[in-house]
């Protein structure tokens, strides 16, 4: 074993199925970026992989590099392939990676770079950078294997860089939602001697919320807040984060989800990297922490109607609006819905307003006066 990673204690069984995945692409020389959200623990996952026997790991890790640049990369490749570290250009270096590899394959039937937190490395992506990633592989493309790691597909993060021909190292995602319950008792129990709270019942509490993200898992471990875990200021970071690095389509998913509304259809990718999770009620998310973050966070706007009558109550704080008065606002003759005015359509528009989450979260609440109209007060 060439590394002398944390992760070894998590023993054979820890990640079994995605490890057999990974081992089955391995054997048959296929290259492949795993994705997964920010913290779920991808870079765990390919620690514990780069210490496994069934192939010759060459790991790379870009948060170590002492600058983000196409240089310092080829020259950490070069000493984990052996090669006399010499400071020379990003060319040289790779000539010399090139004939590293060629040395190695003479040695290892199956040989794996795994470039994690590849994607930090974007401002250097290009068509020249991926050719020289390409040509790694091609020393000997049936025993080696890339590995990248990214948030998103490389294809997504530089699509006018890539060319066909680099199409072999990244158009194969392997997706890691999030570890099991069992991995993550594993886990747990690894680092038990560092973690802040000791009770059983907490801890067991802790392996509930955090719905398998790793980074989530530790902040739980380590918080003093665990009855209340919002009030943590970097458990909140964490699930801001989460809630941020998707695009605005996929968080209007998140917050229909989040606040119980309909939804027909979830975008792949939130299923893909775990976010989202489909069982038999539907959809949910893959902790009830981001659930609630959302709900206490994240404005949502009213609907047209809901929110003009709003303003007109708030406008009027406890006094009574006469509904006369709102049917004149929402349904004037002159308008093409007038024919739609009707008490039921007034006290529906009432009833959607508050149970509206944006409403609800105002601190305000409706009182019917009867036959006389609306009041609105501050709870």
């Amino acid at each position: 074993m060439k590394y002398h990673f944390f992760e070894s204690k998590f023993g054979d069984q820890f990640c079994e199925e995605k490890t057999l995945e990974v081992k089955k692409l391995i054997n048959s020389a296929v290259s492949f970026t795993v994705a997964g959200m920010p913290g779920v623990g991808v870079t765990n996952f390919l620690r514990y992989l780069a210490i496994r026997d069934f192939a010759h790991f060459i790991y790379i890790d870009s948060y170590l590099l002492p600058t983000l640049s196409k240089k310092e990369f080829f020259q950490a490749l070069l000493k984990e392939l052996g090669g006399k570290n010499a400071k020379k250009d990003s060319s040289d270096l790779l000539a010399q990676c090139l004939n590293q590899l060629q040395i190695l394959t003479t040695k290892y039937p199956k040989i794996v770079l795994i470039f994690n937190r590849f994607d930090q490395l974007k401002a250097e992506f290009n068509s020249e950078f991926f050719s020289n990633i390409w040509s790694l592989r091609n020393v000997s493309p049936d025993k080696i294997s890339i590995i990248t790691t990214a948030n998103r597909p490389i294809s997504e993060i530089a699509p006018q860089s890539l060319q066909v021909g680099h199409l072999g190292v990244f158009s194969k995602i392997v997706y890691l939602p999030h570890f099991s319950l069992s991995d993550t008792k594993t886990i747990v129990k690894v680092s038990s001697k560092y973690n802040l709270i000791a009770d059983h019942r907490a801890v067991e509490t802790a392996v509930n919320l955090c719905g398998g993200h790793y980074q989530l898992l530790q902040m739980l471990l380590k918080s003093a807040r665990l009855s209340n875990p919002l009030q943590d200021q970097f458990i909140k970071m964490q699930l801001k984060e989460l809630y941020e690095f998707v695009n605005h389509n996929q968080k209007k998913i998140l917050q229909k989800i989040a606040f119980n509304k309909p939804i027909e259809e979830v975008d792949e990718y939130l299923l893909n990297i775990g976010l989202v999770i489909k069982d038999k009620d539907g959809y949910q998310l893959f902790t009830p922490l981001l659930e609630k973050f959302i709900q206490g966070n994240i404005p949502l706007r009213l609907p047209v109607k809901e929110a003009r009558l709003f303003k007109k109550l708030k406008q009027h704080l406890g006094q009574v609006v006469s509904k006369e008065a709102i049917f004149n606002l929402l349904w004037p003759e002159d308008s093409q819905d007038y024919d739609k005015a009707s008490e039921w359509a007034l006290n529906s528009l009432i009833y959607r307003l508050r149970k509206n989450p944006y409403f609800i979260q105002s601190g305000y609440v409706i009182e019917n006066h009867k036959k006389e109209g609306f009041v609105l007060i501050k709870n």
